[in-house]
């Protein structure tokens, strides 16, 4: 098909932990890391064909259409976020179309990141300033951070052990991070996936978004916990719903309490709260 991304990058080790020890779980490219357990994408398109995506636009054309129920879904992580702190320097990594920070440079001081120059050129357009490229690439301060926010980020990066590693050492003592990101469990074990009658996910097309990693709330509250630094504070379901409210209100409110009482849920997207940990704690 022509809009299908080549999967021209394969790769011998997790891009989360780096352990080689790796099997196929769902064949042709979706492979699991025996030591960490995340699961990824391999073999994958390259950082050339993802950015050729990413710069065709098509995700952030569709975002201007829906500023209304993106700036409610903005204000609940706004509001998210000032129930642990609520001022500081805050970086929000791939900022997209930098309609987030519009909200938050009302309490904090904000630097924002992004690779898309599409997405710089409508942040830009809103007034912002922010750092074209990604947070590996430019030159921080460390320890600069009391807040930094990955909003549905971290499962289309190349290397996101690396960059984890780096938002963690951008963190003061006693900063925070709040990561968003999808919840495959239940497509990790769909019967559907594991019988091989239809694949977990999708192929990587041109004009969508490029998911190159796959987190349950187990995977990735264990690897923040166990190899980047981080302790695991809260984790939430995420309420993407805000697009179609009505029909999945229930659905959220139960997911809310299996969190709130498990660390778990069956919700479609997740946030997990994270502190950076200190020898102290």
């Amino acid at each position: 098909m022509k809009n299908i991304l080549p999967l021209d990058d394969t790769i011998s080790s997790c891009p989360v932990c780096g352990c080689e020890n790796l099997h196929y779980v769902y064949k042709p490219d979706v492979c699991q890391c025996e030591k960490c357990g995340i699961h990824f994408r391999n073999p994958r398109p390259s950082k050339r064909e993802i950015l050729k995506c990413y710069e065709q636009g098509e995700t952030f054309k569709q975002w201007q259409k829906q500023t209304g129920i993106r700036e409610v879904l903005w204000k609940k992580r706004i509001d998210l976020i000032k129930r642990y702190k609520s001022e500081g320097a805050l970086l929000d990594v791939g900022t997209g179309d930098g309609f987030f920070i519009q909200f938050a440079e009302e309490s904090y001081n904000v630097d924002a990141t992004e690779i898309s120059s599409k997405g710089v050129a409508y942040a830009k357009s809103r007034g912002h300033a922010l750092h074209y490229g990604t947070v590996l690439e430019k030159n921080f301060d460390n320890s600069s951070y009391d807040i930094i926010t990955m909003w549905h980020v971290l499962e289309h990066l190349s290397e996101p052990g690396k960059t984890l590693k780096r938002v963690r050492s951008l963190l003061k003592d006693d900063g925070l991070l709040f990561i968003a990101v999808p919840n495959e469990f239940l497509r990790l074990i769909s019967p559907l996936a594991v019988s091989g009658i239809l694949p977990a996910f999708h192929k990587h097309k041109f004009d969508k978004e490029v998911h190159l990693t796959h987190y349950t709330p187990a995977t990735l509250s264990r690897a923040l916990e166990t190899i980047f630094g981080f302790k695991v504070v809260s984790l939430l379901a995420d309420d993407v719903h805000v697009y179609h409210r009505l029909c999945w209100l229930p659905f959220f409110y139960v997911n809310s309490v299996m969190a709130k009482l498990f660390r778990f849920h069956l919700d479609k997207a997740m946030v997990l709260v994270c502190k950076k940990y200190m020898e102290s704690d």
